[in-house]
């Protein structure tokens, strides 16, 4: 008999955000009056912090937190978490983000807004890659939760993704070369 030890989750919803249209319109002209910030982008851009003063942003996140309140569940927090910090990603041609993590948060986000083809996935990276390349290499018929050193979720349009902060991930470069991959992350808190 198995048992489980230990679960990494990701939750993945599509929110059918009916405004999706505008919030791409929004997303353009942002990268067009403001600066990049850099976090974990190689090109690309990133907005600076966004909060409440657009009403686009206040109503994308009135809905991400109630998929918050629904992911948070599976940790049993004792208290509600909700959106600590948000920001714009447009990544262009050959545009991606390097292995990071989400330091002094508790999950993790990304909400897909515009995802052309061949725009790059998001990979997660198993905590135990260590142990399974140097145990595992070249000895696995199958990849499987229990021996993947990566998995690698393709964004589609008005996908939500929660995962948690700790957990190590990248972007992939956007391929295509017409297309920008625009999604907004974020980070969650204590309320």
């Amino acid at each position: 008999m198995f048992k489980i030890l230990f679960t990494y989750q990701a939750y993945t919803e599509i929110l059918n955000f009916n405004k999706i249209n505008k919030l791409k319109d929004f997303c353009m002209e942002l990268k067009k009056n403001n600066i990049s910030v850099t976090r974990s982008n190689v090109c690309g851009w990133q907005s600076q912090e966004l909060f409440d003063e657009y009403d686009i942003i206040k109503e994308l996140r009135h809905v991400i937190d109630k998929h918050i309140k629904i992911a948070s569940k599976n940790l049993s927090l004792k208290k509600q978490i909700k959106i600590d910090n948000l920001w714009v990603n447009i990544n262009e041609y050959k545009d991606s983000n390097i292995q990071h993590v989400h330091p002094s948060s508790i999950l993790s986000g990304t909400f897909y807004v515009q995802t052309p083809k061949d725009c790059g996935g998001l990979t997660f990276c198993n905590p135990n890659e260590a142990l399974l390349s140097s145990y595992l290499l070249n000895n696995i018929k199958e990849l499987n939760p229990s021996n993947a050193s990566t998995h690698t979720l393709n964004p589609v349009e008005d996908l939500l993704v929660l995962f948690p902060s700790w957990l190590k991930h990248f972007v992939q470069p956007n391929m295509n070369k017409t297309g920008e991959r625009i999604s907004i992350s974020f980070n969650t808190r204590y309320e």
